[in-house]
């Protein structure tokens, strides 16, 4: 078992492939009489960190080019994996504001996640994730440009 966040995973082998089941979704088992034994040589950190990494470089597929302060730079590690990181250009940090591609997931996903640096990031390509970031901070500025209702009390007891 392995704990990533709040949930919890299981790690299982057939003997010929080893596979990741999220707990939560695991909805009927059997058990065996027999105990699980684990493979000779079997790393489980390493496992898992490689299992972690392939999901990660799924999830970022897309690159988008930014111009980005330094202060956006600092906050990248927010939502970027740190090994993807690593993989950025270095920039020396007395440089304020920068051209460069970030890997992102998919535009509605990475809209949000560019929003948490505020106007400290300016989505420059593609068209589409500019146009998720402008759709989206407008849905924030209509949201917040009325005045707030009071919430409904949605206890019927």
């Amino acid at each position: 078992l392995v704990l990533k966040g709040e949930r919890w995973y299981l790690v299982a082998s057939d003997g010929h492939k080893t596979r990741s089941y999220r707990v939560a979704e695991i909805s009927s088992l059997h058990t065996l009489d027999e105990p699980a034994r684990r493979p000779g040589g079997f790393d489980l950190c390493a496992y898992w960190k490689h299992n972690v990494q392939r999901f990660e470089q799924a999830l970022f597929q897309a690159r988008a080019r930014v111009r980005i302060s330094a202060a956006g730079r600092r906050f990248l590690s927010d939502f970027i994996p740190a090994w993807l990181l690593a993989e950025l250009p270095r920039v020396p940090p007395e440089l304020d504001w920068v051209e460069m591609d970030i890997p992102v997931e998919d535009s509605a996903i990475s809209a949000r996640q560019l929003l948490r640096l505020g106007s400290e990031v300016e989505v420059l390509a593609p068209k589409a994730l500019r146009a998720a970031v402008l759709a989206e901070a407008r849905g924030v500025i209509r949201r917040h440009a009325r005045r707030p209702r009071p919430l409904q009390d949605t206890d019927d007891a």
